[in-house]
């Protein structure tokens, strides 16, 4: 919630508290909602107007801020002197409110892409440690790559680990997988048959 003054700022969060007001409304309705009295203010939200009235404002106009059929949230402008906007603060106010909209979607889409790119580039943080430890342990043990993955994943797989987290294991810290029972496929560069277990 943004706000010009510490007066607006209280009376939206009342709106917020009592769950009642013209902000309220337009986001639920979906409507431009126009309140021009004190007394209509009271009859419509009895807990929003006791807030506002105490703050000096008797009109107050909520625009909502709209992206085809989803409503994102809304503008509010409270005032001073009763009555309706003319036409020009309502051709100003809807334009404003449009600024709002694109505004908060641009900052959505910038949000998503960097959510997107940090869960990108952590998959391929994590493939690159997979890729290293199956490389130690193919060296270490003098199997094929393949064999050295199905001995990682099964590995990972009896401990209840993810793979990534024991290739950094492998990688980091030095863990030692131990060779006593036969893979299922694969066979060493030299033609062996090794023998595969993790200790």
């Amino acid at each position: 919630m943004a706000s010009t003054s510490e007066r607006s700022q209280f009376v939206g969060l009342m709106q917020l508290r009592a769950d009642e007001g013209p902000c309220v409304e337009a986001i639920t309705t979906g409507r431009v909602v126009s309140v021009e009295s004190p007394g209509e203010i009271r009859s419509r939200w009895p807990l929003f107007a006791s807030a506002s009235e105490g703050l000096g404002f008797v009109a107050v106009h909520a625009i909502p801020l709209r992206l085809r059929d989803e409503t994102i949230g809304s503008l509010n402008l409270f005032r001073d002197r009763q009555g309706p906007m003319n036409d020009d603060d309502a051709v100003a106010a809807q334009a404003l409110a449009d600024v709002a909209t694109i505004s908060i979607l641009q900052e959505r889409t910038v949000s998503d892409l960097s959510v997107t790119q940090q869960q990108l580039q952590r998959a391929l943080d994590s493939r690159v440690l997979i890729e290293q430890a199956k490389g130690v342990v193919a060296h270490t043990h003098d199997l094929d790559m393949e064999t050295a993955y199905r001995l990682i994943r099964h590995r990972a797989r009896t401990t209840q680990t993810k793979i990534a987290e024991l290739a950094r294991s492998i990688v980091e810290d030095g863990l030692r997988l131990e060779l006593t029972e036969p893979p299922q496929a694969g066979r060493t560069p030299t033609g062996r048959r090794p023998h595969v277990s993790e200790g």
